[in-house]
């Protein structure tokens, strides 16, 4: 079904929610850094990761980014809307005592990190800036196609997952669909974020694999 975009857009256009795993890809976000880690064998304390996010301050974003900067040493935020993360940035100066920058500098933001993850920026967008050749991009929230000709990094617009608990869905048809799609319609969106987070945890939700255009991970 998900193949006939125009059948897609109509139910949309209804306030019918098409489960697409991309609500779950924000969550696994630091998830899908420590697999990307593990499978290029970096460190983290020499990673540099960007993180490209303007509108979507949800909770579980905003979680997710306090956690990848206790954990990597090298954390930017590349926004247009410096702002609404300048609060943050100050914040955990304070409560951390660890710095991050908060940047929208088009040709030098970027050009230090090996992993960027891209929360909600376009094409159009992320095409206005300096990638480095061999970064690894991941688009959370939507599919991102990169125009840069020196560009021979990865650009992963898809994955999956696996899991350890069905009590939710009928184990004889799960294969049938994709494990991330599975999971996400089992979740209440609207819940907590320690909620989902011990959810995910006691389900063992890990990531399988990480798909690019040319290539997975």
């Amino acid at each position: 079904m998900k193949r006939q975009e125009d059948f897609v857009k109509l139910l949309s256009g209804y306030g019918i929610n098409i489960v697409n795993g991309r609500w779950l890809f924000c969550v696994l976000s630091n998830k899908v850094l420590d697999y990307i880690v593990k499978k290029e064998k970096l460190k983290k304390e020499e990673t540099n990761v960007s993180i490209m996010v303007n509108k979507n301050d949800s909770d579980y974003i905003i979680e997710n980014i306090k956690n990848i900067i206790r954990t990597y040493k090298s954390v930017n935020i590349v926004t247009t809307n410096a702002g609404k993360f300048k609060k943050l940035e100050k914040d955990i100066l304070e409560k951390e005592g660890t710095m991050i920058t908060v940047t929208n500098n088009k040709k030098k933001s970027l050009i230090r990190s090996k992993i960027i993850l891209n929360v909600d920026f376009t094409s159009e967008e992320v095409n206005k800036y300096n990638i480095p050749d061999e970064a690894i991009v991941v688009n959370l929230c939507s599919n991102v196609i990169i125009n840069k000709k020196r560009f021979n990094g990865l650009n992963i617009n898809d994955y999956e997952i696996s899991f350890e608990n069905f009590e939710e869905f009928d184990y004889d048809k799960s294969k049938l669909y994709f494990q991330k799609d599975i999971y996400e319609a089992m979740l209440y969106k609207k819940q907590p974020y320690e909620y989902i987070e011990r959810k995910i945890k006691r389900d063992k939700v890990r990531i399988k694999k990480l798909i690019g255009k040319r290539t997975s991970l």
